[in-house]
Order: structure tokens, then C-alpha cells, then sequence
């Protein structure tokens, strides 16, 4: 038996209209305590049963390669936090433009069109703007 087969039931309609206005009734409450996106995820924690579908084992490999770099690349943020002033590090995000420019054209082939470039120019110049008129140490 698959596994994906275990969740499906048989609804009327009148059941789904019924359970999506409880659902909407239950948002409704819940929005007055939680953030629009503490809902968001908790409705999608709601309907993993019905799309989860097992990660296949040459995956892991790689989902622990992404989990290592994102936590080493932390590691290096909260160190040069702690070593460097935020005026001298705030100018190097401004590179996560160049470096998904040059991910997406090697990995998609996505040449970026002139509006996303003069928009980068935009974003680089401002940022290179505020770094020069930023009184130094």
C-alpha cells in the first residue's frame, strides 16, 4: 500500500465546507495572539501528513552539507560581529547581490535583464555611498 494512500478519506462537500469554516474560525482566534506567519507554518506542519514524501537516501549527503555551511557561514557572521564594527560589515551584504547573480547565470543560465541590473546598480551605489560617508574610527 503506498504510503501517500494512508490519509485519503472520503468527503463530502459538505464536510470540506465544514472543516475549512472551522479552520477559518480557528485562524480567525488564533490571529489575535499569533503573527500572520506562526499560522502560516503551523498550517503547514497541519499538512505534511498529505504531501510528506521520504527524503531519498543519496539526499541526506547534501541536506547535511547545506545544514554544515549555513552553520559555519553563522559561526563566521557572529565573529565578525564581535570583532569588526557594523558600519564596516554592513557594506559586504551588499555582495550577496554579486554572488546570486553569478550562482543563478552558472547554475540556470539566467543572464540578469537590464532592469535587475540597474536596480543592482541602484542598491551598489546607495550602499557604496552611505560607506564612504560613514565617519570612521
Amino acid at each position: 500500500m503506498n504510503q501517500r494512500n494512508l490519509f485519503i478519506v472520503s468527503l463530502t462537500w459538505v464536510d470540506l465546507l465544514t472543516l475549512a469554516s472551522l479552520l477559518l474560525a480557528c485562524l480567525g482566534l488564533l490571529s489575535a495572539w499569533d503573527g500572520k506567519l506562526t499560522l502560516a507554518i503551523g498550517l503547514m506542519t497541519l499538512a505534511m501528513p498529505f504531501v510528506w514524501q521520504p527524503m531519498p537516501p543519496a539526499h541526506w549527503m547534501w541536506f547535511a552539507l547545506m545544514g554544515s555551511c549555513g552553520l559555519v557561514g553563522h559561526w563566521l557572521l557572529a565573529v565578525a560581529a564581535h570583532r569588526a564594527p557594523t558600519s564596516l560589515l554592513a557594506p559586504l551584504s551588499y555582495m550577496q547581490l554579486v554572488y546570486a547573480a553569478l550562482l543563478d547565470l552558472s547554475v540556470f543560465g539566467a543572464i540578469p535583464d537590464q532592469w535587475t541590473l540597474v536596480g543592482s546598480a541602484i542598491i551598489l551605489t546607495g550602499g557604496t555611498l552611505l560607506w564612504r560617508a560613514a565617519p570612521r574610527a
